[in-house]
């Protein structure tokens, strides 16, 4: 695992994990859920069956449940590696990688084609598609100020400037 990869992940985690009542962040209590309206289906450390259930991964709902914080790091990184991460410019490479995490592959490489090498056209171009995720889907707007939220944190973490 490389440095770049190591210093990008706690940010993840800080943002995916769920913890027993009482035990917030403390990691040795990070807890699976399911999330109705959430279409990732059960999800632990933020790996979710929908992505991680298929190829090359194939995960069972059991496995998601019983995921370890060594297990996510691996899973990630399997992931980091699988779509060259390391190639991309910093700090690019870490807003498509949270990205791809939060919407998907597909939304990502849309929002990467869109604004190009740029990491800051990139978080703010995936703010507006939040918003207009919700315009669609009026039934996720509970799930948009956890967006908009982490993509503010992800500004201050990768010390991004938008205009």
């Amino acid at each position: 695992m490389t440095q770049r990869f190591r210093n990008f992940l706690p940010f993840i985690f800080e943002h995916e994990c769920v913890f027993a009542k009482g035990h917030y962040g403390d990691y040795k209590f990070v807890i699976a859920e399911e999330v109705k309206g959430d279409d990732g289906g059960i999800t632990k450390w933020g790996c979710d069956i929908r992505e991680f259930g298929e190829s090359p991964f194939n995960l069972s709902v059991d496995d998601i449940r019983n995921l370890t914080m060594d297990g996510a790091t691996n899973l990630y990184w399997r992931n980091w590696n699988r779509f060259h991460v390391e190639d991309m410019k910093y700090p690019l490479g870490e807003a498509w990688f949270n990205c791809k995490i939060v919407s998907g592959v597909k939304q990502a490489n849309l929002i990467l084609n869109r604004t190009g090498q740029d990491a800051g056209r990139f978080i703010k171009d995936q703010q507006r598609v939040n918003l207009m995720i919700v315009q669609a889907n009026p039934y996720d707007q509970k799930f948009l100020a956890g967006w908009q939220n982490r993509l503010d944190d992800l500004q201050k973490f990768l010390h991004i400037q938008t205009s």
